[in-house]
């Protein structure tokens, strides 16, 4: 038993170390439109999260009337833009 515990124990270990999973998603969809979180916004999130060391999802997309009109590059471009500018290169990591 005690083998298996230390087994456990060593690949929970691996598997967080090897796939740091993220600390929480930034820029969800609802929040943007509940909340009416705008992208500068998510920008100052994503720069105080990665700040604080945590690991992140951001989360960017179109709703369905911007897909359906065409116009999901130009709004994921413009949702991005301001996170770009907010981040060094050493965060694309």
């Amino acid at each position: 038993m005690r083998a298996f515990l230390t087994l456990s124990l060593v690949l929970y270990l691996t598997h967080y170390y090897l796939l740091r999973p993220a600390n929480g998603a930034i820029g969800h969809s609802e929040r943007r439109t509940l909340f009416h979180e705008t992208s500068e916004i998510v920008a100052q999130k994503t720069r105080a999260a990665l700040d604080s060391g945590l690991s992140i999802i951001l989360c960017i997309g179109e709703t369905l009337k911007e897909r359906e009109a065409g116009e999901t590059a130009a709004v994921t471009k413009a949702q991005l833009k301001p996170i770009v500018e907010a981040l060094k290169e050493s965060d694309w990591t």
